[in-house]
């Protein structure tokens, strides 16, 4: 679906601390925070920071609802992120409130992301990713808490035929 092309970057980091905060009727909510660096593409060097208010359901899909800070020298974005985590195929989350048992240990897998994000900036050499939807395509670990994302352009619809 995406090409090299459509490739912003990629951001290799780690979550940095999982609160449970408890049981509510749409799932087990988390206050997670994460941080990372920027390693390729547009961005690189940058310094990426962040919290996610994370929601797993009781399908065991993860809501992502996070907000990310990202540094370049004195200059900088702030992304909205919204999406899914989803488990490895043919694994069954155990029960929520499994989770919330204080000697719970997360399994050694990768979690799928797939997250939508909307950035905004003040600074104009970074105007650009400011005014384009950009999908967040990764992987979590929350055992190991390695966390690797990339950003792709989203390509634009080929306006053809819209009545121009």
């Amino acid at each position: 679906m995406f090409t090299d092309h459509d490739r912003l970057f990629r951001m290799e980091g780690r979550m940095t601390e999982l609160v449970t905060v408890g049981l509510f009727a749409e799932g087990l909510r988390m206050y997670n925070s994460f941080d990372g660096r920027i390693v390729a593409g547009e961005l690189d060097g940058a310094t990426v920071r962040g919290i996610d208010m994370f929601t797993i359901r009781p399908d065991g899909i993860g809501v992502v609802d996070g907000r990310e800070l990202v540094t370049v020298g004195d200059r900088h974005l702030t992304a909205d992120l919204t999406g899914y985590s989803h488990p490895p195929a043919g694994m069954a989350m155990p029960p929520l409130e499994v989770l919330l048992d204080p000697g719970f240990c997360w399994p050694d897998v990768d979690f799928t992301l797939e997250v939508a994000a909307v950035y905004r900036t003040a600074a104009p050499e970074f105007a650009e990713i400011g005014r384009i939807p950009v999908a967040h395509l990764g992987r979590v670990n929350m055992a190991t808490r390695e966390l690797v994302i990339e950003g792709f352009r989203l390509p634009a619809p080929d306006r053809a035929g819209c009545g121009r």
